[in-house]
């Protein structure tokens, strides 16, 4: 299923990268990473739950996450 996670704290490529590569091991599959609308698109079987677990233990906020059609 994709959905759009939106990131708030995520302020440069490094913590676009940082995200990315935690996601990945996460066997969330990284679709896009925006970081001017600070939020990334993501293909994941992972509940709103478990990848709010995985962002926040970055030490970032998700400000949102949406089902993407």
């Amino acid at each position: 299923m994709k959905k759009i996670i939106k990131i708030e704290g995520m302020h440069c490529q490094n913590c676009a990268d940082r995200i990315t590569k935690v996601l990945t091991n996460h066997d969330v599959k990284v679709i896009k990473m925006a970081l001017t609308e600070k939020e990334a698109l993501v293909d994941t079987t992972k509940s709103d739950s478990e990848l709010k677990k995985i962002i926040t233990d970055l030490g970032y906020e998700v400000a949102a996450i949406e089902e993407q059609n």
